[in-house]
């Protein structure tokens, strides 16, 4: 943990878009412009899950050739149960190459920053990097304590929580991390009172293809659980079976969902407007109220967006990304605010 000096702002820094376009202010009573720095580089893990993989597929052939082996020499019942093990390791598979591919996106390792000027996650979701902008942009953040894995540091912003364990981190390096967002948020972990928050849910651009993918595979493993329990006969099989072929079917929209673009959101703080780029919902910088322009709903192209100006340049954010009545809210406070 070092000491942030005070520096000129460059506008080639990864949390600047712009001359006082994110820069937090340096006169209020936060004590921000003394507070330390913490960077880190994480390990990803990015090739975790493959030995999980293997393990489970191997697990499923040589199940489901046993099985087709109990059954040629009548063995009902070691038939029944192979077959449930086939079927429970096959689906399991599913699910777990899904995540080992997203993990498979993220580099080798990635840096976990906070500093005065605000954080940067090294990944989050399907994202590497992760979100990263100014403190108003974090949601808070808390610490719990488990006997098994120690403490564990949870930040939450608006596409997700990122998480860590002091056993990653260190015990001096998490007492670190710890000691800067308590500088940053306070230590109840959340910036009270100073936030109006409005969520971002960005059009689903998915082709069919990948909406359709994850409830079709779903449907396979639901209806090989399916068949299992109709021809089984002992109770435990077939109650397993009929157990597990709803839940394969539930994890259909579970994955549906879990795989969805991650939602942003716009920060009315007491000093200016915290925005995420519109290209890159990731990436949030903070528009100072006296470098705001204006505001406006406008017709874009056919399309009715919320437009924001400022010294900078314009920031466009389709109507349909909000819910118009949290919208309509936002924009009399942003109109009470900067007034």
């Amino acid at each position: 943990m070092t000491p942030d000096p005070d520096e000129p702002w460059r506008p080639d820094d990864p949390f600047d878009d712009g001359e006082g376009a994110e820069r937090p202010p340096e006169s209020s009573g936060s004590g921000r412009s003394d507070m330390p720095s913490f960077t880190v580089e994480l390990p990803s893990g990015r090739l975790a899950l493959r030995g999980v993989v293997r393990i489970l597929t191997a697990l499923a052939i040589f199940a489901t050739g046993a099985a087709l082996v109990a059954l040629d020499h009548g063995a009902r019942t070691a038939f029944e149960l192979l077959a449930l093990v086939a079927c429970a390791s096959g689906g399991l598979v599913i699910p777990t190459v899904a995540v080992s591919r997203r993990l498979a996106r993220y580099p080798r390792t990635g840096t976990f920053s906070l500093s005065r000027r605000g954080f940067r996650l090294p990944w989050l979701g399907a994202d590497a990097p992760g979100p990263e902008g100014p403190w108003e942009a974090l949601r808070g953040f808390q610490v719990r304590k488990t006997k098994g894995t120690g403490r564990i540091l949870v930040l939450e912003v608006a596409a997700g929580r990122f998480a860590l364990t002091d056993r990653l981190l260190g015990e001096q390096a998490f007492d670190a991390a710890l000691e800067v967002l308590e500088r940053a948020l306070g230590p109840s972990g959340v910036l009270l009172g100073t936030v109006v928050r409005l969520p971002i849910h960005p059009t689903d651009r998915r082709s069919l293809r990948e909406k359709i993918t994850p409830r079709l595979l779903a449907l396979l493993v639901a209806t090989a659980f399916g068949l299992l329990a109709f021809q089984a006969t002992l109770a435990i099989v077939r109650g397993a079976s009929i157990f597990l072929s709803l839940l394969a079917a539930l994890s259909g929209s579970l994955a549906l969902d879990w795989n969805r673009r991650p939602g942003a959101e716009l920060v009315l703080a007491l000093d200016g407007l915290v925005v995420p780029l519109p290209d890159d919902l990731r990436r949030t910088i903070k528009v100072p109220f006296s470098a705001l322009r204006r505001h406006a709903v406008e017709d874009e192209g056919g399309k009715v967006a919320l437009v924001i100006e400022h010294d900078d340049g314009r920031l466009l954010y389709p109507l349909e990304w909000f819910d118009a009545r949290e919208a309509k809210e936002f924009a009399r406070k942003l109109s009470s605010r900067s007034s």
